[in-house]
Parts: C-alpha cells; structure tokens; sequence
C-alpha cells in the first residue's frame, strides 16, 4: 500500500477518533509531512481526499478543522453495549501523546499509530470495536492528572491503555485507579513495577540478541554504550552483560550521562566512542569490537566517530542501535525494533479472552525486538538474533 493510501486511513482514523475537536485546528500540513516522515505533496493529496470525504473543512489562512458533525456521527456509530454475540463490543483505548521534544517526536511518536492500527485490525478480525481516547500530556500541563483520570473514567467494556513512552504521570494515576471493574491492558515500553495485566518489549532479551548479533558477526570485543538511566536502558545494558558473560567475551562497559536531554544524543555516542578510544589505547583499540548504543540517534553518533577514528562500520567494527529510527537507516545503521504489531495484537487477544470468558486480567507478555541487519555489521549466519533484514 502507498504511502499516501497509509497516511489517509490513519488520518481518517484520528479524525473519526476524536483526537481533533471540532474547535481545534489540526497541526499545520508541514507539520504532518514530518510526523509521517514523507514529502508535502504527498501530505497534501491524502489531505485532499479527506476533504472530498466531508471528514474535514479547510479555512483560507488558518488552517483545517473538523467537520462540523463528524465526531458526534461517529459517537454514535460506537454506541453499542457488548451483551450478545451479533452486538459488537466497545472498547477504550487511551492512547497517551507526550512528546514534548521535538526529536523524541519524530524518532518515536510514529509508533503510537502502528500500535493503533494492529490493535484495530485485530479487534475488526475478533469482531468488535474500538473507539480512541486522546490524552496529551504535553498540552494538559497542571491539568494532566485530571485529564488522565477522565480518560480512566470512559464508560466501557473494556479497556486498553497505550503508553510507548512510560511516563510516570500516568503511572501514579493507573495506582490510584482500581481495573476491577473492567478489563484493562496496558501496552507500555517497559515491565510496569506494580501488578497488572500488560504487553511490553523485553528490553533485556533485547541487549542479549544484540550482543548476541555482535558476537555472531565475529566482533571479539563488546562496547555497551547505554547512555540513559532509565530502567529500560538498565535492563538492555544487564542483556548486554549477560552476553558477554555467556559468551566470554571483553566488555566494555561506559557510564551513563547524568542527564541525556533530546537532541544531544549523536553527539554523546561520538564522544562515548572517543572515550572507548582512549580507555583501549587508540583506534586499533576499537577496531574488531562491537558496539551497542542506546538509541538509533547514539548509534548515528558512533557512525561518525568510527569515520574520524579511520575505521570502517562494519568491516572495522560493528554497530547495533535501539528504534529503527528513520533517517538511520539511509546511514545502514543495523538496530533492534519492538515488535509493535505483534504487542497490539496480543493486547487485543487478551481483552477478546477476558470477555468471553469473564475472567480478571493480571497476565504479562513480554515481546521479542526484531534485528534489522543493515551494514554497520558484517554478514552473520541466518540464525542470527531472531530479526528481519532490511
């Protein structure tokens, strides 16, 4: 499917969802090309089949804005109760927008509607609805605990809770908040620290296969590059150690910075690298090793360090991010992604389970990264950390 066919769903989709009042103005046509990562032209020709539709009304000068009448038709297409096998179910997902800065925008917010998509495609195949419920944190400043517990508060049958980016606001409200009631998932970045039934990606699996990869590769020497404190980064990074473990092999191990903010990522994996270098005695030093970074945008830092060190990614040394972040992959940097559609999919298949058969939700289910191999490390046996090439 095209891109702009893609970009045309998910859009009709947000609109139909009531992420956009009809008071609001949608981000800016620019604005849009970016978070979908293609050209303005193609933006605009989605847009204009929206409009055709009737789902949106374009304003000379200020901008579009929902159509007057499409949000409540679409309420009330969702309006039916789950009580028979010919009714179809109603079921909330909450999908928490927080990307206050602009690179964890583009790097990660792309995933929100992958996620989204799957957990509709599967619920159309199980036989029931979804409706969207839009929480953004990063405009409801002080409001945000109210706007989370009205989110919380939604008459359904069900729900699920998508929140790719692990933010304690929403955390502290799901503690105070009983699911008893209802059956509730939580489709989050990370293992949450109190009971719950969720789906996440195991962040420790993940540093394993990637050290794994490396070692597969033929690398003889691992650098851990974690970067970030927090508890997803840890993990990765004990992944890592037990690899190297496993596998007798050197590690090399640097600290994480006190305070990574967005943005300043790439130039931390280039100094961490540096660093490497001095601590191994020059880049002959860092020649023949593995390098694992914290993120994709780390990884592109070590790309270029490798280029100021002389060395080869690849054929001098091997490099592994975390995101599958797109403008890394025009640089061939290899990178583990969560399976995302298999994480909506599974959410979805346990609220059809729970509401068939009556029961509470408390099951966890951990996923595992896929590797795209890419060429910032050599060619390795296909049995290679369970991943997909690209």
């Amino acid at each position: 499917m095209s891109s702009y066919h893609t970009i045309c769903q998910d859009l009709e989709r947000r609109v139909r969802s009531g992420e956009w009042s009809e008071d609001d103005f949608l981000p800016s046509r620019a604005a849009l090309a970016t978070h979908y990562h293609v050209a303005l032209e193609t933006l605009q020709r989605a847009m204009r089949e929206l409009l055709a539709k009737g789902l949106l009304v374009a304003h000379a000068r200020r901008g579009t804005r929902v159509a007057p009448g499409v949000l409540a038709k679409a309420a009330g297409s969702r309006a039916e109760a789950v009580t028979t096998g010919t009714e179809r179910a109603a079921v909330d997902v909450a999908v928490i927008v927080t990307a206050p800065h602009q690179q964890e925008s583009s790097q990660l917010e792309s995933w929100t509607p992958v996620v989204c998509r799957a957990c509709e495609q599967e619920a159309q195949r199980l036989g029931f609805d979804l409706h969207f419920r839009f929480v953004d944190l990063a405009r409801s400043g002080k409001e945000g605990p109210a706007t989370i517990a009205a989110a919380l508060a939604t008459p359904c049958s069900a729900r699920i809770i998508v929140d790719l980016y692990d933010k304690q606001e929403f955390r502290d409200a799901l503690v105070a908040y009983s699911p008893s009631a209802r059956p509730t998932v939580w489709i989050g970045g990370a293992l949450l620290p109190f009971d719950a039934a969720q789906v996440y990606p195991d962040h420790r699996q993940a540093g394993y296969l990637a050290a794994l990869a490396l070692a597969r590769a033929g690398y003889a020497r691992i650098i851990s590059l974690p970067v970030f404190q927090a508890e997803w980064a840890r993990e990765r990074a004990r992944g890592v150690s037990d690899a190297a473990r496993q596998l007798n092999l050197p590690l090399l191990e640097l600290p994480s910075a006190q305070d990574t903010p967005w943005g300043a990522e790439r130039e931390l994996g280039r100094m961490y690298v540096h660093a490497a270098s001095d601590q191994l005695g020059g880049p002959e030093g860092v020649r023949g090793c593995g390098i694992i970074a914290g993120n994709d945008a780390v990884g592109m830092g070590v790309l270029t360090a490798l280029g100021e060190l002389g060395l080869q990614p690849g054929s001098d040394a091997g490099v592994i991010g975390f995101d599958d972040y797109p403008p890394s992959r025009e640089l061939g940097l290899s990178t583990m992604r969560p399976p995302l559609e298999e994480m909506g999919r599974s959410a979805v298949q346990l609220i059809a389970e729970s509401l068939r058969d009556g029961n509470g939700l408390t099951k966890r289910i951990s996923h595992r990264h896929e590797l795209f191999r890419r060429s910032s490390i050599r060619a390795a046996d296909a049995a290679t950390a369970g991943g997909s090439d690209a």
